[in-house]
């Protein structure tokens, strides 16, 4: 391979979007590099393997390998707080939790927690998976949380930029964040009730890869062009 690996976090379970275990996605940004000397972008300086995926076409042929890396995987009690932090394109791993806890109908797994995700780009239109966190936040409004953290529309408390290391979004910086269930450091719920059962993942085999599950009615809109789908060929 003429250039080497390039290593991206897959931004899906295990089960795809079409929850066939036949896809995967990559959420990926295009990389380029402004030259105020030729005022426009640097075409010997523009990130090699992002462009090529951005100028991909529906069709086209891609070699991949992998998983390789670190394990980020999800906790085995579905009533855990799940605490997300992530800026710009690296809130693919996370987009897999979302949709393993909101968006797919998984046999003895469903998710009674809470989810809250704190999400850092530089301005509203770099948002990603808005429309899908948006639909997931209308139909999960107790169970799901959503901050920004907008680093060139917002300030924090000081006037400063606001930038995700802040704390919780900043003064009305996100959605969603309302008084009820507490997150921080991983802390339990305020009054959880009675424990909930844990389900049992020996009650039944789970569906193997390849053999899918079925989507819950969350439809989210079109997805942002960051997001690229790909599909096993044979």
């Amino acid at each position: 391979m003429r250039h080497g690996v390039r290593l991206y976090s897959i931004a899906a379970s295990r089960y795809g979007d079409e929850y066939d275990g036949k896809t995967t996605s990559l959420c990926v940004r295009r990389a380029t590099y402004w030259c105020p000397e030729l005022n426009a972008d640097d075409p010997a300086k523009k990130g090699l393997c992002s462009n090529f995926l951005c100028d991909a076409k529906p069709g086209d042929e891609i070699e991949m390998t992998g998983p390789t890396g670190k394990i980020l995987l999800m906790p085995e009690d579905a009533n855990a707080v799940l605490i997300m932090v992530a800026t710009g394109t690296g809130i693919a791993p996370f987009r897999s939790f979302w949709r393993r806890c909101f968006l797919e109908d998984v046999p003895n797994y469903r998710f009674t927690g809470l989810a809250w995700l704190f999400m850092g780009v530089a301005n509203s239109d770099a948002k990603l998976y808005d429309d899908e966190l948006s639909s997931v936040l209308a139909a999960y409004p107790d169970q799901f949380r959503l901050d920004y953290a907008l680093s060139r529309e917002s300030t924090n408390a000081k006037g400063g930029k606001m930038y995700i290391q802040v704390g919780r979004g900043g003064a009305g910086a996100g959605r969603g964040a309302g008084a009820g269930r507490r997150a921080a450091r991983g802390a339990a719920p305020d009054n959880p009730g009675p424990p909930k059962p844990t389900p049992n993942p020996l009650a039944a085999p789970l569906p193997g890869q390849g053999r899918g599950v079925r989507g819950r009615g969350v439809r989210p809109a079109r997805q942002r062009g960051a997001h690229l789908l790909l599909r096993a060929q044979g």
